[in-house]
């Protein structure tokens, strides 16, 4: 947690664009729809500054934890803005004009396998360009590949994907090593492994999805019970 206490802070958390930000009108005193809680990137956050009492949060939990605690339920003390709305669902709300984007994607990544005690290398020189990360743990090693959004909506989705897959394919060099595909959680991606996760290829090329919320929770999935899981979404 951290109270925000310059606009110039504020501005460089909207645009890194990862995390929350709480604005804390009346220092909570009074209940009040003005005590809301944005993503960092929600576009509402450029158009403020740090007359009103701001606060900056990791994740989604961290911020629900200190506002339960702080100011009370949610609905009564707070509420949440449209951005994060959807906080109980596994498919974060779409925000076009800010993008789920693969440095966000892999800040999340990295923070979660720090709590998981992997060993984590990031940007690793390889033949074909640079790995994004490798993880290591009680020896076992896995490769992972990350993808996220930009502003060209399902196409550039689905672009982002197939790269990522033949980036992978490209990478497989050490028989060893376990190799994953790290994407976004939204609605764009959802159409596309719905129309690209199908045949038997993928089971022989045994890749391994992580698919990040925007609240940072992480989820590990083998094809077999992604395909599962798409099916029931």
């Amino acid at each position: 947690m951290e109270i925000i206490k310059t606009n110039e802070r504020l501005n460089y958390l909207h645009g890194r664009g990862i995390g929350f930000i709480y604005n804390d009108f009346a220092g909570g005193i009074k209940p009040t729809t003005n005590n809301k809680l944005h993503a960092a990137s929600c576009s509402w956050i450029k158009k403020t500054n740090v007359n009103v009492n701001k606060i900056f949060f990791d994740d989604h939990n961290e911020a629900l934890s200190w506002l339960s605690a702080k100011r009370g339920k949610e609905g009564e003390g707070w509420i949440c803005c449209k951005c994060v709305s959807r906080k109980d669902s596994n498919i974060p709300n779409e925000d076009k004009e800010n993008p789920f984007t693969e440095s966000a994607i892999q800040y999340m990544l990295t923070n979660y396998f720090k709590t998981q005690n992997y060993k984590i290398s990031t940007e690793v020189p390889c033949k074909s360009g640079k790995i994004d990360l490798i993880i290591e743990k009680n020896g076992e090693k896995t490769i992972v590949e990350i993808k996220g959004e930009d502003r060209g909506g399902y196409v550039s989705a689905e672009m982002n994907f197939l790269i990522g897959v033949g980036q992978i394919i490209s990478r497989m060099t050490d028989t060893n090593a376990s190799h994953a595909l790290a994407i976004p959680l939204t609605e764009d991606y959802i159409k596309v492994l719905r129309k690209n996760l199908c045949g038997f290829g993928w089971h022989k090329l045994d890749i391994k999805f992580y698919l990040v919320c925007n609240n940072g929770n992480v989820s590990l999935y083998d094809v077999e019970t992604l395909q599962n899981y798409i099916e029931k979404i």
